[in-house]
């Protein structure tokens, strides 16, 4: 058994130990292959991902080199990495990566969140955003991991806006405005964050509180940017005043959701 962690520090375990997976190079390499899911990768590509459109002249040797440092600290394992005219990937079990589990347990929470299973979607949502243990691709560095830490940071943001939705819809308002406020601090200006907490304000029963982080929202807008709320603030904003009752996200007492059955 063998697993891979990206959500953090590179690191990869094979039972009980601990892979030694050599240098930042190495552990780039390595979650470069990981990323390409057994995808083949060139060593034109990965001496691209490494160091950019112009990497040196010693680059395919250096790969090369970090390549074989990984096949010895994969060996004993159940896996290696394979070379073909294609390149190099590095084949693996369905779910031997955190990033498999997490885009397991997102999909998990979408297909409860279209059934009506919000607190089946809920618990997948945490579960999801549990599998994050500090910097995302810790240890890596050059340009394709660099832009593989900003697309894996919006889809665990996106988990966890979805994961407030689900608990508002749960009846949890209250307890999703801190969440929201912290997030909001590093994304003032947000429209689907400021949306989300005019919707959790007005589900707390607050209504005048969420009218007033409209126009507080409003006013950055105007200052900062010279602009006005878009679409997704405005259509709460007229949902709000009209009262609609969908934005309370009712459960129904006394009939608890049936959670949705989890794939194997």
């Amino acid at each position: 058994m063998i697993d891979f962690s990206l959500l953090g520090p590179v690191r990869g375990r094979h039972r009980d130990r601990e892979l030694d997976l050599g240098s930042p190079q190495q552990r780039t390499v390595l979650a470069i292959l990981l990323l390409h899911a057994g995808t083949p990768v060139t060593l034109t590509r990965l001496a691209t991902a490494l160091w950019g459109d112009t990497p040196p002249p010693a680059a395919p040797a250096t790969v090369r080199t970090y390549i074989s440092r990984l096949r010895q600290a994969l060996a004993g394992t159940d896996v290696s990495i394979t070379s073909s005219d294609s390149g190099y990937a590095l084949p693996l079990p369905s779910l031997a990566t955190d990033v498999a589990h997490f885009r397991r347990h997102t999909g998990l929470a979408a297909a409860a969140t279209r059934a009506g299973a919000h607190a089946t979607a809920a618990m997948s949502l945490r579960s999801a955003l549990a599998l994050r243990q500090g910097t995302i691709l810790a240890g890596t560095f050059g340009p394709y991991t660099d832009a593989q830490r900003v697309r894996l940071q919006r889809l665990l943001r996106q988990a966890e806006v979805d994961r407030l939705h689900a608990e508002i819809r749960l009846g949890h308002a209250a307890y999703t405005a801190p969440d929201i406020a912290l997030m909001l601090a590093s994304e003032p200006l947000s429209e689907d964050l400021n949306a989300l907490m005019m919707i959790a304000l007005y589900a707390s029963g607050c209504r005048a509180a969420a009218l007033a982080h409209y126009h507080q929202f409003a006013r950055h807008l105007r200052t900062d940017l010279g602009t006005r709320p878009g679409p997704a603030v405005t259509t709460v904003l007229h949902r709000l005043l009209t009262g609609d009752p969908e934005l309370l996200y009712p459960v129904t007492p006394g009939h608890p959701e049936r959670p949705v059955a989890a794939a194997s």
